[in-house]
């Protein structure tokens, strides 16, 4: 009876193991899920926007290359052109005929259109005034903001361009008959994007996309024109998608025109940038035939992207509005002329109308910008790779805030610089007795290395502006001053202070990074104003009672100036940029990311300093200050004398080591509840957090473009392997049940009450 048992619960195991088998191996999994959805979704009353919308792509030609390829040679103030093929005695024409050949003869982002506008601008008489008295430098810097203004409205116009084709394509206008971007009459005349003409002068549907910003009396020029033509049906396609005040605003505008049948889209789409063809041309080789164009550096990454290494920069609020603020009043002026000269060059009305408006964001001030978020988010190639926010100080009542593109830029290429180069570079060095140790030189190269060596040289001079005795601090500071001479001789340099950050693992929010100003006594070899080397000619008391003087009435004074002064603006930036790479640094030292190749490298040639300056030339200012002095103050001794006051002071700036202090997850979440949550809704739109006076704006790198989504798994079932490591288990299985069927009892001794011999169970 036993083992009839055993076999049937053998029996009963082998056909359970072999049924899961067969399920397991036969019956379907689950239906993958149903792909997201892509393409344009209605907005407005009644329309949910649908969840997990994948973005469609399109082209755009990128004219980010002519500010790479056209660079001012500042010596011979002549138009270089970096690895552009072209035939020299065909450029040579085209300056030959610059004075009389319209610009609008070419078209616009040709090389042909570029050099003839350009000429153009020189020759307007207040433009020609201003150039004859620029130097060098500034000549140089004029026809770098010229061309980046040029190639920012030509990129807007070429992603306008793009995304009303993407439209027109991908929805059927273009099937249906619809002409693009066609005027209806005369010149500069407003024009339909999509249109379906019924008439010479008259349609039946206006289709509109828009790429870049808007405002409602710029759809309400549509409607005028859907009247004006006859049309009854408009459609209207936003690449970003618009405020609920937006919204509102095109549903009550839509309302006032009963006639029309309107509605309004959002397209998700990402533009794929795409060498502008007109980047080279080139000449017959030998043959007759075209040579291969030589490889050039291709689209240039946005200000302020941390992009680098092959990653990919993702159009986010902060490059459009970083690439967009004008470093003045005056060159937003001339962008503006710019911008209308080119839409007419186009054969526009408006820049509303050739898509070449520009986002300039106002109410902030871009002076405080610093890096205060980075993540790394590499995932071995797959997707991902940095992400990183700027905070800015909320400022009311600006409308339009200058210098973001020049700070952004100053913030990313320090980041990369300290990534690059060996810490023990990170210093600077003003000392007259050591004029070949100013600065490491690879660094000096850079422009966080003369932001450094430049704050050296500030200090100095506040330090003037602190203990000038005509001031009252200074009048109380010199009363208290010992000695005959009231000289003081110290060293004074800039170090981090302990910086306050949130290190989440794979994310730092950087709550605060101070700097501190060090100071201590120490004499100097050189002369001074006083003809004598430091205050080698007064008693060593008095000397240290003024040093406790100075320390105690203005080293607090400077470190508050260095802290919080608009001159140390710049020193604070790179700073905040150097407690993001220390902790990007250390975090490689576990794991791959995205930058772990330039780490250390020691090449900073991607990111060289965009400002010319020479280390000497600071030196010597340190110098001419120092034997000099920054004011000349007389005072009568005792004896009816008058003799100089002097003060030395040299130092520098190092930022070898940043100490931090990582907060815990309770003080985070009490001291800045929103904080997570307005970084991550940067990433989309410039965001502030509630409660804070500072506004967010993100951005982030991939290793591959946001436009190339990850390609399905290939199924296994036309795999070989598969079926065999399927079927494995079933046989091991079923062999284990055979064996178990076959095994004879096995007898077994037990203590039974009674029973001596053996016992079958």
């Amino acid at each position: 009876m036993n083992r009839h048992l055993q076999r049937l619960s053998a029996t009963a195991l082998t056909l359970l193991l072999l049924l899961a088998s067969i399920a397991y191996v036969v019956v379907p999994t689950p239906a993958q899920a149903e792909p997201a959805p892509t393409g344009p979704y209605r907005i407005g009353t009644g329309f949910t926007p649908p969840a997990n919308q994948v973005p469609d792509e399109f082209e755009v030609l990128s004219a980010g290359f002519w500010p790479n390829e056209l660079t001012w040679n500042k010596d011979t103030e002549e138009i270089s052109w970096g690895t552009l093929v072209y035939d020299w005695d065909e450029i040579e024409f085209i300056f030959q005929l610059m004075s009389a050949q319209p610009a609008n003869d070419y078209l616009v982002g040709t090389i042909e259109h570029v050099l003839t506008r350009w000429y153009k601008w020189q020759v307007i008489p207040k433009n020609a005034a201003a150039w004859a008295g620029m130097s060098a430098g500034a000549r140089a810097k004029k026809w770098r903001g010229w061309l980046n203004n040029y190639a920012s409205n030509t990129s807007n116009a070429y992603q306008g361009t793009g995304f009303e084709i993407l439209v027109g394509e991908k929805q059927g206008y273009k099937a249906q008959g619809f002409e693009h971007d066609t005027k209806v009459s005369g010149d500069n005349k407003v024009r339909p994007d999509w249109g379906l003409r019924t008439g010479a002068e008259n349609y039946s549907h206006l289709v509109e996309a828009k790429s870049g910003n808007w405002d409602i009396d710029e759809i309400r020029s549509r409607y005028e024109l859907a009247v004006e033509t006859g049309a009854t049906k408009l459609d209207v396609y936003f690449l970003k998608p618009p405020t609920q005040k937006g919204i509102t605003g095109l549903e009550e505008l839509a309302a006032e025109y009963p006639g029309i049948e309107s509605r309004f889209f959002v397209y998700p789409a990402t533009p794929k940038r795409v060498v502008n063809p007109n980047t080279y041309k080139d000449p017959p080789d030998e043959s007759g035939s075209g040579a291969a164009p030589p490889s050039g550096p291709g689209p240039t990454s946005p200000p302020g992207s941390l992009v680098a290494g092959g990653q990919n920069g993702a159009d986010s609020p902060s490059t459009d509005a970083f690439s967009n603020s004008p470093d003045s009043p005056e060159e937003a002026a001339e962008a503006q002329e710019m911008t209308e000269q080119l839409a007419r060059d186009n054969g526009y009305a408006s820049p509303e109308d050739a898509e070449m408006t520009t986002d300039q964001l106002g109410g902030v001030d871009f002076s405080t910008l610093e890096l205060r978020y980075v993540s790394d988010t590499y995932d071995g190639g797959v997707g991902a790779g940095v992400d990183y926010a700027y905070s800015v100080d909320a400022a009311e009542g600006v409308e339009t805030a200058y210098g973001g593109r020049e700070s952004a830029q100053l913030a990313a290429d320090a980041f990369f610089t300290w990534l690059a180069l060996p810490t023990d570079t990170f210093w600077v060095n003003l000392n007259p007795d050591e004029p070949d140790r100013i600065i490491d030189k690879e660094f000096g190269t850079t422009d966080a290395g003369r932001v450094l060596l430049e704050a050296d040289l500030g200090m100095k001079k506040i330090v003037a502006d602190f203990i000038h005795p005509d001031t009252e601090t200074g009048a109380e500071y010199w009363e208290r001053l010992r000695g005959e001479t009231k000289c003081i001789s110290m060293r004074q340099w800039i170090v981090p202070k302990t910086a306050v950050v949130k290190d989440g693992g794979d994310e730092l929010f950087i709550l605060d990074a101070p700097l501190e100003v060090k100071m201590e006594g120490e004499y100097l070899e050189s002369k001074g104003v006083g003809g004598t080397a430091g205050c080698s000619g007064q008693a060593t008391a008095d000397t240290e009672f003024n040093e406790d003087v100075y320390a105690d009435m203005i080293l607090p004074k400077v470190e508050k100036a260095v802290n919080t002064a608009p001159e140390f603006a710049d020193l604070r930036r790179v700073y905040a940029s150097r407690v993001a790479a220390e902790w990007y640094r250390l975090r490689s030292e576990t794991k791959t990311t995205a930058y772990s190749d330039i780490i250390g490298s020691g090449d900073v040639s991607a990111w060289p300093a965009r400002k010319d300056w020479d280390p000497k030339d600071v030196f010597d200012a340190y110098v001419e200050s120092y034997e000099n002095g920054e004011f000349n103050v007389e005072r009568r001794t005792r004896q009816g004398d008058y003799i100089v006051t002097t003060t030395y002071i040299y130092g520098g700036v190092t930022f070898f080591d940043v100490p931090s202090r990582s907060v815990d997850e309770g003080r985070f979440a009490a001291e800045h509840p929103n904080l997570g949550t307005a970084v991550g809704e940067s990433m989309l739109s410039p965001t502030v957090e509630d409660g804070a006076a500072e506004v967010w704006l993100g951005g982030r790198s991939t290793e591959r473009p946001l436009w190339d989504p990850l390609p399905m798994p290939a199924s296994p079932l036309g795999n070989p392997f598969f079926w065999a490591l399927s079927t494995l288990p079933v046989a091991a299985w079923l062999a284990v049940g055979v064996f178990l069927w076959r095994r004879p009892a096995r007898p077994v001794q037990a203590p039974y009450a009674g029973v001596t011999g053996p016992v079958t169970r």
